[in-house]
């Protein structure tokens, strides 16, 4: 009894096996793709480096200024001042920008910025997506650069929530800045992951923004067709 009704499934369903192999095969390969492209990492880490070139007249002209307080002024705090404004103008040829970004459904804790072999640093700046402003100048306290040693920590950001950003803005003398080379990006559970921005135009930028849509619109196309096709050799079998 058993074996019959199976033997009846099978030849219920029989016609259809093209169409439901395709079904799968085309759910599999909507997963695979999903997957190998558009699976979010981790911790994703984008690197922005922009040349500073201060105009020869503006260094020369400081200079001036410089030599000037040098000689009359008395206030030592307005020298620290001065002084911290010419190694700006003389020793910031970069500016960086490193963003972090978490693109999982869970926060990420604990992170760590390192980078090595760094020539000078001018200044620095933070600057993150959910951050208040007392919780940006915490964090601010954070960071240190060793002069001696040419390293550059932001040390322990404790929290970075899902689909959020931090991003560290350095100007000084970084003629190179790679992940896990001279930069390492380390979390709790892991290390960080090099992010990818892709930028299309004309056509492929068409079938990025309705990639989805063109999918159904060719799984209904090959329904229809199939369906077509199947209604025709059933008619001709006749």
């Amino acid at each position: 009894m058993k074996l019959e009704k199976i033997k009846k499934i099978n030849e219920t369903i029989g016609p259809y096996w093209t169409f439901l192999v395709m079904v799968v095969f085309f759910v599999t390969t909507s997963f695979g793709v999903y997957s190998f492209l558009f699976r979010p990492q981790d911790l994703s880490v984008y690197v922005k480096r922009q040349e500073v070139n201060f105009p020869l007249s503006i260094n020369n002209e400081y200079i001036k200024v410089w030599n000037y307080l040098i000689d009359n002024s008395k206030d030592s705090t307005v020298d620290s001042a001065a002084l911290k404004t010419l190694r700006f103008l003389q020793n910031t040829n970069n500016f960086w920008i490193v963003t972090l970004h978490n693109a999982t459904k869970k926060s990420i804790k604990h992170i760590i910025v390192k980078i090595t072999d760094v020539s000078s640093v001018s200044c620095w700046a933070l600057n993150g997506s959910f951050l208040l402003e007392n919780e940006r100048s915490e964090l601010m306290k954070h960071v240190l650069f060793e002069s001696a040693s040419g390293l550059f920590v932001l040390n322990n950001i404790e929290s970075l929530p899902p689909n959020m950003d931090i991003s560290l803005y350095i100007w000084g003398k970084l003629p190179t800045l790679n992940l896990d080379q001279n930069l390492i990006v380390s979390y709790e559970d892991g290390d960080a992951h090099v992010g990818h921005e892709v930028t299309e135009v004309g056509f492929k930028a068409f079938l990025c923004e309705y990639l989805y849509e063109f999918l159904t619109l060719i799984f209904i196309v090959f329904f229809f067709v199939y369906r077509h096709l199947l209604k025709k050799f059933k008619d001709a079998s006749r």
